[in-house]
C-alpha cells in the first residue's frame, strides 16, 4: 500500500493501480531472469538496443563537446573577435554549458526521447556548420570578417544550447530504459567499453586535424557526426519516453 501511495505522488494522478501492477510484474519477472553476454549478442532486440545505445554514445563524442571544452578559448583566440576578449568568450561559453546542462536536467525528461535527440543533433549541425563556414570565410578568403567576430561565440553558444536539449544527456538516461534488469550491467559493459574506445582516439584525431587543416576542417568534421546522429536518432532509436520494457522491445523487434 505504502508503494502505491508514493507511486501515486510521483506520477501526480490517483488512478496508478492498473500501471502499478503491471511494472510490478514486469520487475518481478526481468529480476527472475538471468543474463549474460551470449543472451546480449544472440537475441534480436538485445543486440538492437545495444547497437542503439553504441551509436547514440559514439554520436554524443564525435559531436565534439570535449573537444570544445578543451579548446574553447583557443577557437575564440583565431576567431579574433575585437569586442569580446577570447577569456571572454570562453567564461560565457562555459557559464552557457553549466546553466543550460543544470536547467535541462530538469526538463528534458518531459519530452520525446527520439524528437530531442533528432533536434539536438540538427541544432548542432546548423551550429557547428555556422562557425564552419566563419572559419573558412576567414581562414581561405580575402573577405574581411573583422566585424562578424561575434559569429563564433553566437554559433558555440547555441551548439551548447542545442547539445543539452538532448544529446549530452539522453544517451546516459536511456541506458536504464532499453535493457531489462538481468542484461543490463553487460550492456553497460560493452556501451562503456566502445565509449572509452571513442574518448581514447578523440584527442588523436583532434591533433591530427589540428595539425594538418585549418579550423573549418575540424568544424566540418563535428558537423558531419552531428548530422549522422540526427539521421541515426530519427530512423534507428526507438522512442522510450512512457513505455514499458515490453513495449520498447516490440518497437526494436519490428526494426528488423
Amino acid at each position: 500500500m505504502m508503494r502505491k501511495v508514493h507511486w501515486r505522488q510521483l506520477r501526480w494522478k490517483t488512478d496508478v493501480d492498473r500501471e502499478f501492477m503491471t511494472l510490478t510484474a514486469d520487475v518481478e519477472r526481468q529480476i527472475s531472469e538471468s543474463g549474460s553476454f551470449k543472451d546480449l549478442f544472440c537475441i534480436g532486440t538485445n543486440r538492437r538496443a545495444l547497437l542503439v545505445l553504441v551509436g547514440l554514445r559514439t554520436c554524443q563524442q564525435l559531436s565534439g563537446i570535449s573537444a570544445f571544452i578543451i579548446y574553447a578559448q583557443y577557437i575564440f583566440q583565431l576567431a579574433g573577435a575585437k569586442f569580446v576578449s577570447a577569456q571572454v568568450s570562453s567564461i560565457i561559453f562555459y557559464f552557457a554549458l553549466f546553466l543550460l546542462s543544470t536547467i535541462s536536467s530538469f526538463v528534458i525528461s518531459k519530452y520525446s526521447r527520439k524528437t530531442m535527440l533528432t533536434i539536438s543533433s540538427l541544432g548542432c549541425t546548423l551550429s557547428l556548420l555556422m562557425n564552419a563556414i566563419y572559419f573558412y570565410v576567414m581562414e581561405e578568403t580575402e573577405i574581411d570578417v573583422s566585424k562578424l567576430g561575434w559569429v563564433p561565440l553566437f554559433g558555440m553558444t547555441s551548439y551548447i544550447a542545442s547539445l543539452t536539449a538532448g544529446l549530452s544527456l539522453l544517451p546516459t538516461l536511456m541506458t536504464g530504459e532499453l535493457f531489462s534488469v538481468g542484461i543490463k550491467n553487460q550492456a553497460m559493459f560493452v556501451s562503456s567499453a566502445c565509449l572509452a574506445l571513442t574518448v581514447i582516439a578523440l584527442p588523436k584525431i583532434l591533433q591530427l586535424l589540428f595539425s594538418n587543416f585549418s579550423l573549418h576542417v575540424t568544424f566540418l568534421f563535428f558537423t558531419f557526426w552531428c548530422s549522422v546522429s540526427a539521421v541515426f536518432s530519427y530512423y534507428c532509436v526507438p522512442e522510450t519516453k512512457g513505455k514499458t520494457l515490453e513495449e520498447i522491445q516490440q518497437s526494436l523487434g519490428k526494426r528488423q
